[in-house]
């Protein structure tokens, strides 16, 4: 494995067996300057060739390596404390790691430099050099394309929520080998329940839907699921947790395996209560006013009460398609309901009847 490939552990782990191997073969007086310079070169060429920074700092403050990774994003040392390096601060930063890593820990946490514009994943860690002392050493690995990422994840979640709860819209994923369903909290909410509460089966399911409309779902997902549909689509009503119904329409589709076999279901609920309720009131509204118009007509066409009615009860059975109907009227005289006009099969025997 390429040294850039390698994780921060064992970059740290490797440089800190090469620095203890260089302590060996000082004390060892056997031991030839050409092995120890082979040594050394072999630790530089580590460190040169590394895509991540790195950097070696004493107890006060001052650079003692960097490498061509980190110069390439913040220049050259020249002499300068890491403060002043990195933070260009004229004194050590209050959060600095040096005092916690110099007594022997080691510290992992995330900076952003104002700088360059990057995140840094850095991990500090004392190294012991070959006459006794501690430096720090610390390995910058730039994270700033996982944050980004992170970030934008973060922020699509957010509008899909805020979408979904505008749009009163909530998704279901059904395992079709398991019969469990996932429901997310806005579909959960638009049933009436909480998100802790358990309704992760396919019988849960089945148990808010309105009795009178199982069978129209079943037929619509065998539909999708034998290849008559491209997506199972249905309107639907269910029963809210509070008793009351809702109208719902669905949409989704089934994930294939590699025999295609459909062994997911996913989609989409949207509560259209209101919409529904308005387009009824709208149709109603549109027999209102086809009865009033046909009742101009009658009007206008004659002043004859019997025909008028006639006509009124002729338009009422088409538009709203009852069997029968009949109007009564008030005698004046005997307060008594009097059946004025009928459409029926037997309009003759109801017409003329009276009611106290």
């Amino acid at each position: 494995m390429k040294d850039e490939q390698k994780s921060k552990s064992q970059l740290i782990a490797e440089l800190k067996s090469l620095r203890l191997q260089l302590a060996h073969d000082l004390s060892d007086p056997n031991h030839s300057n050409n092995a120890l310079c082979i040594e050394k070169d072999k630790l530089k060429s580590i460190l040169e060739a590394m895509v991540d920074g790195v950097t070696i700092v004493n107890e006060n403050y001052t650079i003692q390596y960097v490498n061509p990774a980190l110069k390439k994003d913040f220049g050259e040392p020249a002499g300068r404390k890491c403060f002043e390096y990195f933070h260009r601060k004229k004194e050590a930063c209050q959060d600095c790691m040096n005092s916690e890593v110099f007594s022997g820990k080691i510290k992992r946490w995330e900076w952003h430099s104002e700088k360059t514009g990057k995140t840094y994943d850095l991990i500090d860690t004392p190294l012991r050099n070959l006459d006794g002392s501690v430096s720090k050493l610390e390995i910058f690995r730039d994270i700033t394309d996982k944050k980004r990422a992170e970030k934008e994840l973060q922020q699509s979640r957010q509008r899909y929520k805020l979408a979904t709860n505008a749009g009163q819209v909530g998704v279901w994923d059904w395992n079709l080998e398991t019969d469990e369903i996932y429901m997310d909290s806005c579909l959960k909410a638009l049933f009436g329940y909480e998100q802790s509460e358990s309704c992760n089966n396919i019988a849960d399911w089945e148990k808010f839907v309105h009795p009178d409309d199982v069978a129209l779902l079943q037929s619509k997902v065998e539909e999708h699921l034998d290849g008559r549909n491209p997506f199972f689509e249905a309107t639907h009503r269910i029963i809210h947790k509070d008793g009351s119904v809702h109208w719902m329409h669905a949409r989704g589709t089934a994930i294939y395996d590699l025999d295609g076999k459909a062994y997911r279901v996913v989609g989409t609920s949207n509560d259209i209560t209101r919409r529904k309720l308005a387009q009824d009131m709208l149709k109603n509204r549109s027999r209102e006013l086809g009865l009033l118009n046909s009742a101009g007509k009658a009007l206008v066409s004659s002043l004859e009460l019997d025909q008028v009615l006639a006509t009124l009860l002729d338009e009422v059975q088409e538009i709203i398609g009852l069997t029968s109907c009949s109007i009564w009227l008030t005698d004046k005289e005997t307060g008594d309901l009097v059946c004025q006009e009928a459409v029926s099969q037997g309009n003759q025997e109801v017409r003329g009847n009276i009611l106290d």
